[in-house]
């Protein structure tokens, strides 16, 4: 949120722009293809961060979050306003390794699917783990790649 570009924005019109290009890449990214892909579909797709195996884990909260509509994320990006030509650059931070780029080349893919021009989400790599928590404590990248 440190980014007025995606983050806070002190304009309230930026603000709820803002609001919409995240709730849009949410949208876009598909949890189910990701899942499917990656882990043989083993994985439990679920909203927030409490899992479903713990008592606290609301069964009532939204999937919203976590639900696949680029149609509806491009209707998000269309009525507030934005474009291939205003969308902000998106710096997209990994380790290096061929496993880290097609994650990112994945991502890439369906945030394109929603109007995010390609030259717009920019990989940038950092040679050691450390080197990315660093970035990402001190608020040097917009999105934060790791669960």
């Amino acid at each position: 949120m440190d980014f007025p570009e995606f983050g806070y924005n002190e304009d309230p019109v930026r603000e709820q722009r803002n609001h919409a290009l995240r709730c849009a890449m949410i949208r876009g990214f598909d949890w189910q293809a990701r899942n499917d892909s990656w882990y043989a579909n083993l994985g439990n797709i679920f909203p927030g961060i409490i899992p479903p195996v713990l008592p606290e884990f609301d069964p009532d909260l939204s999937a919203e979050s976590v639900t696949y509509d680029p149609a509806y994320a491009r209707k998000l990006l269309a009525d507030n306003d934005w474009n291939a030509d205003n969308l902000p650059e998106l710096t997209y931070g990994t380790m290096p390794g061929p496993t880290s780029r097609l994650f990112f080349e994945q991502f890439r893919a369906w945030m394109m699917r929603i109007g995010y021009p390609a030259d717009k989400i920019v990989l940038k790599t950092y040679a050691t783990f450390g080197d990315i928590v660093k970035a990402w404590s001190n608020s040097e990248l917009p999105l934060v790649s790791k669960g």
